[in-house]
């Protein structure tokens, strides 16, 4: 499929400056203003530019994760959710926001005049949307194109919506609709939303990613004794399904940060449940296992750097630094070399990327009652 101009197009004609620019960052001038400039953000780590010249194309890096670095496609590929597009794919997304910048300045810029798709200038507004509780025939993008049944469903139902825009242009088409919210917010208000459907995901315009979560509060107002991080709600809810006869979740939230994870998101669960036990279910690659280590990391209040480099990832705290090779990285050999001790519990998917890839998997083998009988924890 042709996404419009090509990748080293945008590399040429459209600054990582300007991009982040239209998304609040601001020039950090007590760092310098030489060729290697610092952007911070009110919510986001600060990156660190390297301008272009005749001989070095412009690149970025941020300070605490080496997997966040590279061109400007790097850059608005790991913020994609920051732009309040909705996109199929992440090529796609990411022509989505670069084409609205060809054709302004290609030099950096000194003011967000120019911000086609700056967050900081809408807040999310829930009238612009309208939403009703679903029905499980509502859901049949999530029963038959994610394989989830009834009774997970009807669980979650009270933690959905079927929505569609209203303003400012209106929209025929109702979606399934994940809220987000403050867990430190009694009255659970909605900050934001992600709407899914069929080869398509949008997160609401002006959507706080950087302090809410999708949550479902299965204890019904109890005690909460568990609290499960995923990056999507169809991931947790599928862990749901998959292993909740196992392992009991009467009593759980399950959050989802909806992708890659703000500090603050995970900062607010702690400070809305310090005494839950903290299980994860991110995805089983290299990111996922990464935000399971970062996770440790807030826990404990410690302070860890991530550097990859090859096959492997350099971790440094304040009293160590040591390397693991990639098809070793994970909390559990990251516990042994750091000497931390996080209160952690971690699950991943045996099969595919994620827990949904692994319960498509047995459904549609056939073998899923035979499997759910045999499993174990």
């Amino acid at each position: 499929m042709n996404y419009g101009n090509s990748y080293q197009y945008y590399k040429e004609h459209v600054t990582i400056i300007e991009v982040a620019e239209s998304l609040g960052y601001e020039h950090n001038r007590a760092k310098g203003s030489g060729r290697r400039v610092e952007y911070r953000h009110p919510t986001e780590e600060n990156v660190i530019i390297t301008k272009a010249n005749a001989n070095f194309t412009e690149l970025y890096f941020t300070r605490f994760n080496d997997l966040d670095k590279g061109s400007v496609i790097d850059f608005v590929k790991n913020r994609l959710h920051l732009f309040n597009l909705g996109h199929c794919s992440v090529a796609e997304g990411i022509n989505s926001v670069l084409s609205g910048f060809v054709g302004s300045c290609a030099q950096p810029v000194r003011s967000t005049s120019f911000s086609p798709f700056a967050s900081k200038k809408y807040k999310f507004d829930l009238n612009d949307y309208e939403l009703q509780r679903p029905s499980i025939k509502d859901l049949a993008y999530l029963k038959y194109g994610r394989k989830l049944d009834n009774t997970t469903l009807s669980r979650f139902m009270p933690f959905l919506y079927m929505g569609r825009r209203l303003r400012p242009t209106e929209s025929p088409y109702r979606n399934v609709g994940f809220p987000y919210s403050n867990p430190t917010d009694p009255k659970g208000k909605i900050l934001g939303m992600e709407f899914i459907n069929y080869n398509w995901r949008l997160q609401a315009k002006g959507s706080d990613k950087s302090n809410t979560l999708w949550l479902a509060d299965l204890s019904r107002g109890g005690v909460v004794d568990k609290v499960v991080l995923g990056e999507s709600g169809i991931n947790l809810m599928s862990f749901y399904e998959l292993y909740g006869h196992r392992t009991n979740l009467d009593n759980a939230v399950l959050a989802a940060t909806g992708g890659a994870f703000a500090n603050n998101q995970i900062m607010n669960l702690f400070r809305a449940y310090p005494y839950s036990k903290i299980v994860t279910a991110f995805d089983n690659d290299l990111a996922g296992y990464l935000y399971d280590i970062k996770l440790a990391s807030l826990q404990l209040n410690k302070k860890l750097q991530v550097l990859k480099n090859g096959d492997t990832v350099t971790f440094r705290t304040s009293t160590e630094k040591f390397s693991l090779p990639l098809g070793r990285v994970n909390l559990t050999n990251f516990r042994k070399m750091s000497k931390w001790r996080p209160s952690i519990q971690v699950f991943k998917s045996t099969i595919g990327t994620d827990f949904n890839d692994m319960l498509k998997y047995h459904k549609e083998k056939g073998d899923y009652e035979a499997w759910k009988t045999n499993c174990r924890t």
